[in-house]
Order: C-alpha cells, then structure tokens, then sequence
C-alpha cells in the first residue's frame, strides 16, 4: 500500500481507494466477460449479449427474437450459434440434425446444473423446484427417479376426469355470456386438472377464483415467470431486496411447499393403508401412482424428491397446456375451414346428439386430424422456447462444427420450429404438415418437432398432456363455434408482448353455442 500511494495518505484513505480500485476492476471484468467470446468457441457466429438481453426486457415475443436476433446468426452458423445466455456463452441449436445429436447423446450432453448453482439456495426458482427432480438430475439419480415415474405417467390418462372439468367450463363460458379471456379460463381448467390429476387435490380454481390456494399459487406463478428470477443470478443478493413483490414471492413459495411436502407424506399413508384400491389406475393421481410404483419395488423416492417433482410437474404441466389451448383456439379462429373440418371429424366420431357427452380414450385415438391440429399447434406456439442447457462432456463434433468439451449446449426449439430453411412458411398454420406423407414426414432429417424435447429425456408428461389437450378441445368443438371479437387487437396476428411466448391475456374468444 505504501509503494501505491504518496507518503502522508492515511490508512483509511488507502482502503477506501483500494476498494474504489477493486469494485472498478470487479465491474471491468464482468463487462470484459460479456463481451469477450471464449477463444474457443470464435469459430461459431454470435449474438451480441445486450441486443438480447434487450429482446427479453423489452418482452419481445420468441419468434420475433428468433427473426431479429438470432435470425443472422443462425443463417450464417446453418442453424448453430452462439450467445452469452442464461449464465454463461453457450452454443444454441436451431438445426434438425444438430438437435438430434444432442438429445440422443444423453450421456455425451447431460442436463447442466449451472443455472441452479448460479442462482443459489435462497432463490425462489431453486426453493421451489429444488435440485433433486426428475427434469435436471443426471445419471444414476435420474435413472431411480425415472424408474418410479415411467409407470405412473404411463397408467395415467384420466380423461373422464378432464371430461368432467370441461362440463364446468361450460357453465363458465355461458356466465361470461359467451365472450371469454381465454387464457384465464384455462388456467384455471389447467389448474384444476392438475391438482387432481397431479396429487388428488381440488383447488376449485374453476369454481371459485379468489380460493386461497388459487391465490397462492398464482404468486408464485407469475413470481417465477419474472426475467429477474433468473437474468442475473449473481445479483440475487441484492435483487431480492429491490423487486416489488419479491418477499409476497417467497411466502408463497414456502406455503406452496408446505403444501406439496404435507401431500406428499399424507399419501404415503394412504397408499400404504390401500385406500385407493378399487379405483381405476387410469383415473388414480400421478403421486399415488408412484407411491405404488415404490412399494412394488420399482423404485424408491424421498419425501423432498417427490415435493420436488411435483413443484415440476405442477408449473410446467398447467401454465405450458392453458397457454398451447389458447393459442390452438386462436388459431381455429383465424382459421375458419381447418376448425370446420377438425368439427366435422368429432361428430363422426361422438355424433351430433344435442347433449353434452364426455369422449371416452378409444374414441379419441379415432381422430387423427385433431392430432394434426394439435401437433402443428404446438410447432407454431410450443410450450417452451428451449430446452434446459445440457453440457458436453468431451470434444464433439455437432453436425461439421467443432464443440469443445464443457461447452453449455442449448436446443432453441422455438427458432428450430421457426427456421425457414427447416419449415415451409413457417408462420403459416397447416396442419397438413402432419398428414401421412407430409411434410414432417417427407421433408426433415434430424428432429424437426421438439415440443416436448426427445430421447430418454423427452418429456415425461407428453402423453398426458396431449389428453389432456384431446379432451378440451373434442369437447369445445362439439359443443361450440368461436372466432375473435370484432374490436380484438388479434385479428391482424397475435400479439404476445411477452418474452416467454405466453398467450397474451388481452385474448378472447367469443363463442357460439350449437345446441
């Protein structure tokens, strides 16, 4: 200090000079980070980390970030670039090929951790999804988990159930005398489904709005989908302190987990005691599935491991199914003969009866243009806009391009169903692409349609989801017609404002009652 400074500066002088000095050099170095790409990795183009970070403040929509922002790099890289998100330079896929090399090389790309190490204990995203669930867990711990799962999620298709819930969003339709918010209305259809699909709990979400536990779980739902949750994860410490709403967050965070956690030993009992022995596999609740499954044998999971998975399968089973509904809704609307015909296919099926019958699961499987509908529906607003990083664990080539070992790896599945040069006018809604001989089928190597990720680590809850989304909207059609309302700020395109590609909640949907 003394070789620093002119003789005479005293010793709290020189501290406070030294911590100026350290903060500036701290500041610089995390600029330099964002800037300077790995020497590495210079040979994949890039995109600039403030014209991103941009895009997500500014809560541009993801195909719009995919035109703008990646839309060069992923031409110039043939589908494979680079950019410095969520945590670190990470390369990101947007190619067929590519995506299949990495999704089906599990052990070459396992799940990556960084984010949840970066982001530390305190934050709500880890508190409530923990560290220990089946979505990011590698190895031997996934293959247990997985292994108490597949039955369960295998077994479970209560449709009867989802049936049954759409018959209230009938009467919800009609007190909304016939003009609905269509993202609220699933939510809460979603919500309920759930609950009791997920761990035989009803939060009358449909019936009633304003219950405790619809509350609580909306804070931390819309808590969670805050780009301060996870954009700055070095700066949680003090975030924490200046988000509106962040200590209402963790509240119900705590009492969400109470929740699940109280559930979770309570069927423990229950399965035990053999409680639910005369109900039917297909209609039983996916936690007393696995708690069967354990008890058979097939695997064995703790209480926080199954608290966990719920917190998983509860936020990414509701929010992705109400937001793929009310898109799929919008896209019937403004595509008048493709909803006539996927009509006419239901009441082929379950008849034109003005009565209001529940579809049973072989008359479903009966109806392949629904499944059309679904599947382009789902290319053209999926779920989710990537997939959880994975990491590579040793020099790779990835489709003629060179990937260092320990690179973070990224399928961007929204820019990869977006990609002119994979898609056909990729912005235009045809469910013919999934018609036998189609384009999808004819037209791509690799995996083009990633919705629910693929490979052993595909989307346990595909299956599910896609009943789920069968019924709801096999029943919406036979009991309605629908379109947008004359005055919707819609009618020109959907217009998302919101980074994570969530159907706007300024949509609704008027519907017209055929019997």
């Amino acid at each position: 200090m003394n070789k620093l400074f002119p003789v005479g500066t005293s010793n709290k002088k020189k501290a406070v000079l030294l911590s100026l000095g350290a903060t500036v050099a701290l500041i610089c170095r995390a600029i330099y980070r964002i800037y300077y790409v790995p020497r590495s990795l210079r040979h994949i183009p890039s995109v600039g980390y403030f014209r991103l970070i941009r895009s997500i403040l500014r809560r541009e929509d993801a195909t719009t970030r995919a035109r703008t922002v990646y839309g060069p790099a992923i031409k110039k890289g043939n589908g494979i670039y680079l950019a410095n998100f969520p945590i670190t330079w990470s390369v990101f896929v947007s190619s067929p090929i590519a995506a299949k090399s990495v999704l089906m090389k599990t052990d070459n790309f396992p799940k990556s951790m960084e984010i949840f190490h970066a982001l530390g204990k305190e934050n709500p995203v880890v508190r409530f999804f923990g560290i220990d669930n089946v979505a990011i867990v590698n190895g031997e711990k996934w293959k247990k988990q997985r292994k108490v799962m597949n039955p369960a999620f295998h077994r479970a298709m209560p449709v009867q159930m989802f049936g049954r819930l759409m018959l209230k969003g009938f009467k919800n339709i009609e007190k909304q005398d016939y003009q609905v918010p269509i993202l609220d209305f699933f939510q809460r259809l979603t919500l309920d489904a759930l609950g009791i699909a997920g761990f035989g709990f009803d939060f009358h979400s449909v019936d009633d709005p304003e219950s405790i536990w619809t509350k609580t779980y909306e804070n931390v739902r819309l808590g969670l989908r805050s780009p301060f949750s996870f954009l700055f994860p070095s700066m949680d410490w003090l975030l924490k302190y200046i988000i509106p709403g962040r200590k209402e967050l963790d509240k119900s965070v705590d009492k969400l987990n109470a929740l699940l956690m109280s559930m979770a030993q309570e069927r423990r009992l229950q399965v035990r005691a053999s409680i639910d022995d005369n109900v039917p596999d297909s209609e039983k609740d996916l936690l007393t599935l696995m708690l069967e499954a354990e008890l058979r044998g097939e695997g064995t999971a703790s209480d926080e491991q199954l608290r966990s998975n719920l917190a998983v399968f509860f936020l990414a089973g509701h929010e992705t199914t109400a937001n793929t509904m009310s898109f799929c809704l919008y896209n019937l609307a403004m595509n008048k003969e493709v909803q006539s015909k996927a009509r006419q296919e239901v009441l082929t099926v379950l008849g034109d009866e003005p009565v209001d019958i529940l579809p049973q699961i072989d008359e479903l499987r009966q109806m392949p243009y629904i499944d059309m509908v679904l599947k382009e529906n789902l290319r053209r607003f999926g779920p989710a806009s990537m997939l959880i990083a994975r990491k590579s664990q040793e020099d790779f080539d990835l489709n003629g391009v060179f990937i260092p070992k320990n690179t973070p790896v990224v399928v961007e599945t929204h820019a990869l169903h977006h990609n002119p040069d994979v898609w056909k006018n990729p912005e235009q809604f045809d469910p013919e692409r999934f018609a036998p001989g189609g384009e999808h089928e004819t037209c791509h190597e690799g995996m083009a349609w990633l919705p629910f990720s693929s490979g052993s680590r595909g989307c346990l809850g595909m299956n599910f989801s896609l009943a789920e989304q069968r019924t709801f909207l096999v029943m919406l059609l036979r009991k309605y017609e629908w379109e947008l309302p004359e005055d919707s700020i819609h009618r020109n395109g959907v217009k998302i404002q919101n980074f994570q590609n969530a159907a706007p909640e300024s949509l609704e949907i008027k519907f017209s009652s055929r019997y």
